[in-house]
């Protein structure tokens, strides 16, 4: 099944789904997919990556190991991609990702085995502790508030929050004028 996750993160979809071997537990589904020592590789990488100060620095190592896309002036400092398949992780330019999100691109069910890759588009802003399931597509200017679990595709210009989020608004109203105005909310009531 490695060749399946290798055609899959060269092509334009954004999910795949595997069946479910029932000889093994649901836990040990991954090594199926990947080799064994990936997963805690990783774990160990991205533990190494929070203790790194600059977040340019940051964006280097995960670009470097984890071989993630990660456009210019991204800023996080502790995330959490995921250890199982961070090569499937997409950021746009001038995002910024708040304190120990989970990016996820893998999932286990009974059933099958679902793995997806997670685009975030340019001036994206992720609020802290917000987690982003595998297939989902965060649109540029989009906001998310702090504490959210994104489970569906994110709109361009956007703000969403709440478990599971959903859209508060438009980022950008418009004035009299007809100009844009940054729409004033307060993500902490969401």
């Amino acid at each position: 099944m490695r060749k399946e996750i290798k055609d899959f993160l060269k092509s334009d979809k954004m999910v795949l789904y595997l069946p479910r071997d029932h000889s093994r537990d649901v836990m040990s589904q991954w090594t199926s997919v990947r080799n064994v020592l990936v997963a805690p590789i990783n774990f160990l990488l991205a533990n190494f990556a929070k203790i790194i100060p600059c977040s340019n620095w940051i964006s280097a190592f995960y670009r470097l190991f984890f071989r993630m896309k990660i456009g210019k002036k991204v800023a996080f400092v502790q995330i959490y991609p995921d250890y199982l398949l961070p090569e499937a992780i997409e950021i746009g330019d001038d995002t910024t990702i708040g304190w120990k999100a989970k990016l996820m691109t893998h999932e286990f069910t009974q059933d099958f085995q679902r793995f997806g890759k997670i685009i975030i588009g340019k001036n994206v802003l992720i609020g802290g502790f917000s987690v982003v399931r595998c297939g989902v597509k965060i649109g540029h200017n989009s906001i998310v508030a702090a504490c959210s679990f994104v489970n569906k595709d994110i709109p361009p210009n956007e703000i969403w929050g709440g478990v599971p989020a959903r859209r508060i608004e438009k980022r950008f109203k418009h004035n009299s004028n007809g100009k844009p105005a940054c729409a004033e909310i307060d993500l902490l009531t969401v």
